[in-house]
């Protein structure tokens, strides 16, 4: 079984306004989306290391959630500022 980062949801969707979501979504904390990452790049490497494809689902995914977290980290120095 293979992981899916984001299950049930279509890769399609424009990766900003995918990742400006993940970033405002309050029910979401930074740590859990370091986590998501976490696992995310040790799967990739997992998959590298066995001489697999890596599923193009986790290279958008990575995206997004670096996105977020790059998103999110301006909008907490603009808060303090």
């Amino acid at each position: 079984m293979v992981f899916d980062p984001f299950p049930g949801i279509p890769m399609t969707e424009n990766t900003g306004r995918m990742s400006r979501w993940l970033a405002a979504e309050e029910t979401i904390s930074t740590h859990q989306l370091r986590c998501l990452l976490f696992v995310i790049e040790r799967s990739c490497h997992q998959l590298q290391a066995e001489g697999a494809p890596i599923p193009i689902r986790f290279v958008y995914a990575r995206r997004l959630v670096l996105d977020a977290l790059a998103i999110r980290k301006a909008l907490s120095r603009e808060r303090r500022q």
